[in-house]
């Protein structure tokens, strides 16, 4: 009987499936394998002058397409670099914008406020002398009745 334990039995490695390209590769013939290594400038002799068998060509055609791949990644992540890094840049100047509009309508504000104050302060001496002339008129008024 098996034994239950807590934890869990893994897997001990993760196999990544071979691509369909990687497929086709593999089921192509020594010599249409040669034919893909000279269009690709690949070499197909071996390290003593002769040429490869079908497993060590197919070998170096993969490692050739790996780096090719690689290549290709790098380029994209680079042209993902420079787009990210020219958002963050206009994100950059978006805040500074949001900014700059925020300090300039707290300024605005404050203006507006101290023109209010002065405005009431004004309206307050208008009273005033809107009292004075009324009082005036009733004491010129009284004046000349008598």
């Amino acid at each position: 009987m098996d034994e239950q334990t807590l934890v869990p039995k893994l897997n001990p490695g993760f196999i990544i499936p071979l691509t369909k390209d990687q497929l086709d590769r593999s089921k192509l013939t020594l010599k249409e394998l040669r034919e893909l290594a000279k269009a690709k400038g690949i070499s197909i002799l071996g390290p003593k002058g002769g040429y490869l068998t079908k497993q060590p060509l197919l070998k170096k055609v993969e490692e050739f397409f790996e780096e090719e791949e690689k290549e290709k990644q790098a380029e994209l992540k680079a042209k993902q670099d420079i787009i990210i890094q020219h958002n963050n840049e206009i994100i950059e100047q978006k805040t500074n914008l949001w900014k700059n509009k925020k300090k300039q309508v707290t300024k605005l504000r404050r203006q507006q406020q101290i023109i209010n104050e002065q405005a009431n302060e004004l309206e307050r001496e208008m009273q005033e002398i809107r009292v004075l002339i009324s009082s005036l008129k009733h004491e010129t008024e009284s004046f000349y009745i008598k």
